[in-house]
């Protein structure tokens, strides 16, 4: 989960290539990720994002508090939550949920998840885990993510 490695620094530099910066946001105090967010925010003209972890006990406190502080983006996994989709609407952040499974994927997609990151079983386990970022017919996240009706078949395949 990258508690404490990926901060302002590496997401800013990521950011500035051309990629999503994204702050692993669990297991830090709440006015911490904040000042890491807007410190960010800061160094860079990309897009920065955070990743959540749903398991996290002040998971809906951390949302919030990334959207005051100025985040483009919530990635948040290790579990479920319906209602954050309607936190991120609500204020034009783009949630994305990462899922284990098609089942997940095709639940996050009808709760309201503007994109889906499916992990294949082996992701986070080993050197060559395999990642897939798809997006739902509501994003509006750019060329970094693939068109999910588009790569349907292809994904079908993969998982």
């Amino acid at each position: 989960m990258s508690v404490r490695v990926s901060t302002s620094s590496l997401a800013a530099a990521v950011a500035d290539c051309g990629g999503i910066g994204t702050i692993g946001g669990s297991g830090i105090p709440i006015d911490e990720l904040k000042e890491d967010i807007r410190k960010a925010k800061r160094m860079t003209n990309g897009i920065v994002a955070v990743n959540i972890m749903f398991a996290v006990k002040q998971f809906m406190e951390a949302v919030k508090a990334s959207i005051e502080a100025g985040v483009d983006m919530i990635f948040t996994g290790a579990g479920f939550s319906r209602d954050v989709f309607k936190v991120g609407k609500d204020n034009n952040v783009p949630i994305v949920s990462i899922v284990s499974s098609p089942e997940f994927g095709k639940l996050a997609e009808r709760s309201g998840a503007d994109a889906i990151v499916v992990e294949a079983k082996e992701a986070g386990f080993s050197a060559d885990a395999k990642l897939l970022v798809l997006t739902t017919p509501r994003a509006n996240i750019g060329p970094l993510l693939y068109d999910l009706k588009r790569y349907r078949a292809e994904i079908a395949g993969l998982l």
